[in-house]
């Protein structure tokens, strides 16, 4: 998924069967059990609700910042599903391959000259 720098973000994760609580984590560091927060981060909130007959915990961050991205887990019992948070904005990510090997560099500015 992808989100803009300073917008709010909003995971869901929908339940088909309870298995006890849901745990949010972010990069492995717990975010939340439950509806209880794990992190000190007043951007983050967990909400509950249904949609379709199915419980569905949502985690939401507002304000999203760089840090923020990278890999969320949503897990109940045994059961987890895994999301890839990519934020964008003014920084530019650029790619550089020759021969086949490929590096990335992280611009504030991109300049192309013709």
């Amino acid at each position: 998924m992808m989100v803009t720098r300073g917008e709010t973000a909003t995971l869901q994760c929908m339940i088909t069967m309870y298995n006890g609580d849901v745990s949010w984590s972010h990069d492995g560091q717990p975010l939340s059990h439950g509806t209880s927060k794990l992190t000190r981060d007043p951007r983050y909130s967990v909400e509950t609700g249904i949609s379709n007959g199915r419980l569905m915990y949502m985690l939401k961050i507002m304000d999203v910042n760089y840090g923020d991205g990278g890999m969320y887990n949503c897990t109940s019992g045994r059961h987890s599903e895994s999301v890839f948070m990519y934020v964008t904005g003014m920084i530019v990510t650029v790619y550089l391959c020759f021969n086949a090997i490929c590096s990335f560099r992280q611009y504030y500015k991109v300049y192309f000259y013709l």
